[in-house]
């Protein structure tokens, strides 16, 4: 799956993500430039390709900020070492050297020598809740088969009666 937040101007930040039944948890060092950027535009992009049968779904939605604990829950369910290069890391911040970083990691080790590592402060979570969904189907020699899934309305709407899913064929 590809995640991505998107900007002020809508150009996407790639983010990374944990699938769940009310939607899309992608989590990020709050610091960073992708962990930034949600704040500035609370909306989401997702797409799940699926190349082996020309087939792929992309989502847009909204992205809320979800309680405090659930990144530090998912930090500590992430292996030891990438625990350690979450506090080593200024996520997609210019490095010094790979060296540099390398001893940044063992320093942090040396510190959280016990048998769990604190979750890092900057730790981030979202919850990206999915709007339409546009689904796309590749074929050989032909212009793919497209359309658009639209939620249920909650009231009456152009779209349609209340609970009804619109689908929408679209141009290729």
């Amino acid at each position: 799956m590809d995640f991505s937040a998107l900007r002020k101007d809508r150009a996407p930040a790639g983010l990374s993500e944990k699938k769940r039944a009310r939607g899309f948890v992608f989590f990020t060092n709050r610091e960073s430039r992708k962990g930034l950027e949600p704040a500035g535009n609370p909306r989401a992009s997702q797409r799940f390709p699926r190349r082996a049968t020309e087939r792929q779904a992309v989502t847009e939605g909204a992205a809320a900020p979800t309680p405090s604990g659930k990144a530090d829950a998912y930090g500590h369910s992430r292996p030891r070492a990438s625990q350690i290069s979450a506090w080593a890391s200024p996520q997609n911040a210019a490095a010094a050297s790979r060296p540099a970083t390398a001893e940044t990691c063992k320093t942090i080790e040396k510190k959280c020598a016990g048998p769990t590592v604190p979750a890092p402060p900057h730790g981030n979570a979202r919850r990206a809740t999915p709007g339409a969904v546009e689904c796309r189907q590749g074929r050989r020699n032909r212009p793919p088969a497209c359309h658009r899934n639209h939620p249920p309305a909650r009231r009456h709407s152009r779209r349609g009666a209340s609970g009804q899913r619109i689908i929408e064929r679209l141009a290729p």
